[in-house]
């Protein structure tokens, strides 16, 4: 296990032979440390940061291309079924969230409960 720790700096160093990439792993490193201390999933972080870029890229062509209007992509059957699968995700997210607050508020039927 100690010598992890070596190689990485190794291996961040030689890519551009800089010290600033090793201080960018490390940084990236602690903050990876405490996203999984606080349970947050990585794969959905991984894909947004990998991802993301490609994401925006691609959109702004997409926006370039129908002169700024939305038009041309929800106006085909691909961009529809994008679109009601996004509404329907953010639907469930929200109905779920809702419903798990309520569960909280709810009494428990403990000793107080009316019978």
């Amino acid at each position: 296990m100690p010598i992890i720790v070596p190689l990485t700096v190794i291996g961040a160093y030689a890519g551009n032979v800089n010290i600033f990439d090793i201080h960018v792993m490390f940084i990236f490193g602690i903050l990876g440390y405490i996203l999984r201390k606080l349970n947050y999933p990585m794969a959905p972080l991984v894909l947004g940061i990998i991802l993301g870029p490609t994401a925006d890229i691609s959109f702004r062509q997409a926006l370039m291309q129908g002169q700024g209007s939305l038009l041309p992509l929800l106006g085909r059957p691909v961009g529809i079924v994008l679109m009601l699968a996004i509404v329907w995700s953010l639907y469930n997210g929200i109905k779920s969230s809702r419903r798990y607050t309520a569960s909280l508020n709810a009494p428990s039927g403990g000793e107080g409960a009316a019978q």
